[in-house]
Formats: C-alpha cells, structure tokens, sequence
C-alpha cells in the first residue's frame, strides 16, 4: 500500500509552479508530479487507515492542477516488458563514488579597496574640448571595483563583474566535502531495454513505490523517446520523463532485462 509520504515525494519542492507542491485527489485516486515524474494510486492501494487520502489539502488559490491523465493513460497501459527489482538494485550498484558535500555558513572577509584606498569613491578626468577651447573636466564616481562600499573579498579570484556581495552581511552559504563518499546518484543516467534514459535518481523513487507495493517485478510500457516511461506496481502507475541529451560527462549504465 501506498503510503502519503511516497506521495509527497514526487511532488515539487519548489514554489514556481505551486500546484505541483500539492497532491491531487481524482475521483478514483491521487495524482502527484513535479513534472519529472509522476505517480498514480487508486484509492484502493492508498494506505487506508492514514486520514490525509480522504482529504484534499490542495489550497484553491495555486492555480489549476495539470492534465496528467493526458500523460499517464492508465487504461490504456500496455506493458511490454518486465524489470526485476533485482536489475534496478543491480545497476544503481554500479554507480561511481562522489564526494559527499554539505552546506555550511561562513562568513566573508574584506580588505580594503586597492583602487579607490577604502572610500568607495575615485576622481576622474578627462579633457574635452567646447567652441574650440581644451578644458581638463574632473568629477567623483563610484568605484567600479568595490561598488562604493571601499571593502572587496579577500580572495584572490575576485572579480567586480559577476561577484555580487555586500560587506554589511557577510555571510554566505557554500559547500564543504564532510570526508565521506556517496553514489553519484546526480551524475548517472540509467538506459531501460532500448527504450529510453532515467535519471538514476528517479530509480530511487521507482525501488521505493515497488518496496511499498511488495513486488519483485515492474511491468514497463517502454517509450518512443517522446512519452513519459510508464511503470505499473499492482495498479499504481509510475511515469518518468526520458533523458532526451547525452552527455559524456555522465556515466551511463545498463539495467538488464
């Protein structure tokens, strides 16, 4: 059985598109996206003792939920092959190690500013010349390195045209390896039986509907490269957008079949 929290997984954590941050309840069952990956339930396979499948939490004012039974034609899911839960576990086994990374707050710290000497400000002049007379024009300006602040970075890679800072709240967020390694989850592309590319993240949210739905088979409806790749578990229908663009930087691995 279904449970809310598998729901919630494939729904969108970021507000651009509001809606999709909700689940959406349908006559027959609940529909949850963030516009990767989609998923499916009938009300039968939703876990039935948990109160929020029969309450819709969606606030009105997000705007309309999108057409997903156009994308996921769940009565008309043909299956043409199966994948093992064996081959998914198989597979993702083979992903190369990363460097795990986690975000820390530092605080930045400045120098002052080489060209304008700390006040933020540089003189300029320029010699122009009006009915015939040379006149020698003088005026204060912003300093273009330190943005009138007087204060820059103290790193040596500082580049006044793209970092954008304010010494008057020097902390920042960056990201530091915690000396750990993980599967490069995010830099792996799974390949299904011809049928298409998945996001090996996107594997992970398969393994964990199958885990729920305890099956050790997933029927696949493959793909033209053009439609989501349709997984079906005991009537919960999975759907994955394809990777459309190869890239060599990523590692690509086989499920078998």
């Amino acid at each position: 059985m279904i449970s809310y929290e598998t729901l919630k997984s494939f729904c969108a954590d970021e507000d651009l598109r509001p809606q999709l941050m909700y689940a959406c309840r349908r006559s027959d069952g609940w529909w949850a996206t963030n516009g990767q990956k989609v998923i499916y339930a009938p009300m039968e396979e939703c876990q039935q003792g948990d109160a929020r499948f029969f309450c819709d939490e969606m606030p009105k004012d997000v705007g309309k939920y999108p057409n997903v039974e156009a994308v996921v034609n769940v009565k008309g899911f043909t299956p043409k092959f199966t994948i093992t839960v064996q081959a998914i576990n198989d597979a993702l086994a083979q992903i190369p190690l990363t460097d795990e990374m986690k975000e820390v707050e530092r605080e930045m710290e400045f120098i002052d500013c080489p060209e304008c000497g700390g006040d933020g400000e540089i003189e300029i002049s320029e010699i122009i010349y009006f009915r015939n007379h040379r006149l020698n024009a003088e005026a204060t300006c912003e300093c273009p390195v330190c943005h009138g602040y007087g204060k820059i970075p103290d790193k040596e890679d500082y580049n006044p045209k793209y970092d954008d800072y304010d010494p008057d709240s020097p902390e920042y967020s960056t990201k530091v390896k915690t000396g750990k390694k993980i599967p490069n989850v995010s830099g792996t592309i799974l390949h299904i039986n011809k049928s298409g590319y998945i996001k090996a993240a996107f594997a992970l949210a398969l393994l964990r509907v199958a885990r729920e739905q305890g099956v050790d088979e997933i029927e696949c409806s493959g793909s033209n490269y053009l439609d989501c790749i349709l997984f079906r578990m005991h009537g919960v229908i999975v759907g994955i957008l394809p990777v459309y663009n190869v890239d060599n930087e990523l590692k690509y691995i086989d499920i078998k079949v």
